[in-house]
């Protein structure tokens, strides 16, 4: 997938058929530590998150539940 950011606009292209997701959302003027998927706001909270994360507490996704 290519993507490319200019004035505001995106405009994506997938070389393949695909499905997509686009999040946006406004800055939260907080710091934020991130490691692999987890964005949190300090390295405490993304060992817990981890914790969580390996003991099945997140959920799951079914592809069954994907539109």
């Amino acid at each position: 997938m290519l993507y490319q950011i200019s004035c505001g606009t995106y405009t994506l292209n997938s070389y393949k058929a695909s499905k997509k997701m686009f999040l946006s959302a406004l800055p939260i003027q907080e710091k934020v530590e991130s490691y692999s998927p987890f964005v949190m706001n300090n390295q405490t909270e993304i060992m817990e998150a981890m914790r969580y994360y390996h003991m099945g507490k997140m959920g799951v996704l079914i592809e069954r539940d994907l539109p």
